[in-house]
């Protein structure tokens, strides 16, 4: 992913590696020393992978939720065996996932070991079909093929329990579910003026096979951009208006979705909202 990151010009990198080896933060400005707090309102998105929570201090995590809700940031939750999302159950960080969790004890073993997992498809959801994050390819029919045919996976984070209200999930697992209905796997919401993506599964370069790295950098290249560019243009709102789908005909009726966040700066999916009008096209 950092790889990526540095051959694409729309992004500027830094890494953080709690447990790498720090003295590599004062010959190369791309490691940093420490998580920059002190530097948020600089960063635009903020990925999140296979760190533990015992890291961050409440008064930390309350701090990055409040560059989420007040400052418009954007995060993305990777999941991973260890550290995320697990060891962040009930902390100010799980509050702004689109998914509810539990906590789940795995192993780095699970990951790898496909005798451990059965096989899974990555199903696109209606809204993943018009959503331009899990765009691989130009257009919505020729990308529904494309991701019925994308590599399996194996390992998944099993403590996801469900959906919070106004998020969205853009794929789910094929077989899996509970009393809720289909695990999602790739969910997103706005919290408060921000936005954050949740992914349940670390295995996103399998798409690479025999294909190379185009889906998997045209999927990390526009979740990141779109996350991230609403703080990079000051444009965050408690309001969100949009279409459900891009291109429409003449006459044809378009399902608008409205998105506000409450007093709480958390999303809301209540129905009261007091309509202030209608557009006709």
């Amino acid at each position: 992913l950092k790889g990526m990151l540095d051959g694409d010009k729309r992004f500027k990198t830094q890494v953080f590696i709690r447990s790498g080896d720090i003295s590599r933060s004062n010959s190369d400005k791309q490691y940093l020393s420490s998580f920059p707090y002190k530097s948020l309102k600089d960063i635009d998105c903020i990925l999140l992978n296979n760190i533990d929570r015992s890291y961050f201090s409440k008064e930390k995590m309350n701090l990055l939720q409040k560059y989420v809700s007040e400052q418009g940031g954007s995060i993305i939750m990777i999941s991973s065996p260890s550290g995320t999302p697990s060891s962040f159950v009930g902390t100010p960080i799980a509050e702004m996932l689109p998914v509810t969790i539990r906590k789940v004890v795995s192993s780095e073993a699970d990951d790898y070991s496909r005798g451990k997992s059965r096989a899974y498809q990555l199903n696109l959801t209606e809204s993943g079909f018009h959503s331009p994050i899990v765009r691989l390819v130009p257009t919505p029919d020729e990308n529904a093929k494309v991701w019925k045919k994308l590599p399996k996976h194996f390992w998944y984070y099993k403590g996801i329990r469900k959906l919070k209200p106004a998020a969205t999930v853009f794929a789910e697992h094929s077989s899996a579910s509970n009393e809720h209905g289909k695990i999602p796997l790739i969910a997103y919401h706005r919290f408060g003026r921000g936005q954050v993506m949740f992914l349940g599964l670390n295995s996103i370069w399998r798409w690479r096979q025999q294909v190379g790295s185009s889906y998997t950098d045209r999927f990390w290249g526009q979740a990141i951009q779109l996350l991230g560019l609403p703080h990079r243009l000051n444009s965050t709102s408690n309001l969100k208006i949009e279409t459900v789908g891009r291109d429409f005909s003449a006459g044809e009726k378009i399902e608008v979705n409205c998105r506000m966040a409450s007093n709480a700066l958390q999303s809301t999916s209540s129905s009261s909202l007091t309509e202030i009008g209608r557009a006709h096209v």
